[in-house]
């Protein structure tokens, strides 16, 4: 009314789909990510690379993170850490490089086996797992028996990465339990001469 000529007209039929929200372009991180294409080169030919990736809430990493192409003939870890469970983080670690979570001891044993895995430590991976017919899962105090478990899940990740190169993320590394902090304490003071590169990400003041 008021116009001279035809005038569009249009017919509500609904609520439009709800569209997943755009990501805005990831700019400023050139040489971070180079560096760390670097760092995978010299992983990819045997050598062992621990980073960390630290900043407050909500700069980036896991952007960062989720940035960095995928490894192709290669493990490609990315693990988010939680204190909902004990060892939360390396049972999904060990779950992913076995391509599942055993059934029992003996499932575990085939997974393991097609890795190159021995027997004795299959049995203390299975300890981790709390499988029956396993070794009982360490408890707090427990020295001795923490320090062969945590022997098992290092010489697994051992024989995983026999024939092919590993690139290992643990994000929220302050997030995680006790637990995984003590067998991440004990793998990071033998990670050396095995192709690895491990991101660990966390706040500012964790570390101390």
């Amino acid at each position: 009314k008021g116009r001279e000529g035809q005038v569009e007209a249009y017919r509500i039929t609904g609520a439009a789909a709800d569209s997943s929200r755009r990501k805005s372009p990831f700019v400023g991180r050139q040489d971070e990510s180079a560096l760390l294409e670097l760092l995978w080169s010299s992983a990819a030919k045997g050598n062992t690379h621990i980073v960390s990736l630290v900043g407050e809430p909500g700069v980036g990493k896991s952007r960062f993170v989720e940035e960095f192409p995928r490894r192709k003939d290669a493990i490609d870890l990315r693990i988010t850490c939680g204190s909902e469970r004990a060892f939360g983080p390396f049972l999904d670690l060990v779950e992913v490089i076995l391509g599942g979570l055993p059934r029992d001891v003996e499932d575990l044993k085939d997974r393991a086996a097609k890795l190159g895995v021995d027997e004795e430590t299959t049995l203390l991976l299975g300890a981790l797992l709390g499988l029956a017919g396993a070794p009982s899962a360490p408890r707090m105090g427990d020295d001795q028996q923490e320090r062969q478990v945590f022997t098992g899940v290092w010489r697994f990740l051992l024989a995983s990465m026999r024939d092919r190169p590993a690139f290992i993320v643990l994000e929220d590394v302050h997030w995680s339990d006790r637990s995984s902090l003590e067998l991440l304490g004990f793998l990071l003071e033998r990670f050396s001469g095995i192709p690895l590169l491990l991101l660990l990400a966390y706040r500012p003041g964790f570390d101390e």
